[in-house]
């Protein structure tokens, strides 16, 4: 019996969305910026459709790329889109914070 009632609080408590797998619809991400020190550092921020408080996902990029806009071959604003659905349909809110001289934050000093 406990297992039944563990089962159900589970299933009340998630996204109907995750339940079945599904991706939710496609959202937006709001543009932030989080103060690191003198800097103000970009991101994307995606939440997912649910009202109450979701556990969040801090995705902090790779470097390599052959420019600043870009990681392991994709632009990084493809890398995020292609990241952020992963995250949500399981109930997650995903920020992809760009790094210094990177992305949306291209003008907060050199990349280092």
């Amino acid at each position: 019996m406990r297992n039944f009632v563990v089962l159900a609080l589970l299933f009340a408590s998630a996204p109907v969305s995750a339940l079945l797998g599904q991706a939710p619809r496609s959202i937006a991400p709001e543009i932030v910026a989080v103060q690191s020190g003198k800097l103000r550092l970009r991101g994307y921020l995606w939440k997912p459709p649910a009202t109450a408080p979701a556990s969040a996902v801090l995705f902090l990029h790779g470097s390599g790329g052959t420019d600043p806009a870009h990681t392991s071959g994709l632009l990084m604003t493809e890398a995020a889109e292609k990241l952020a659905p992963v995250f949500l349909k399981h109930g997650y809110a995903f920020l992809y914070l760009f790094r210094r001289g990177q992305g949306l934050s291209a003008d907060q000093g050199p990349s280092l």
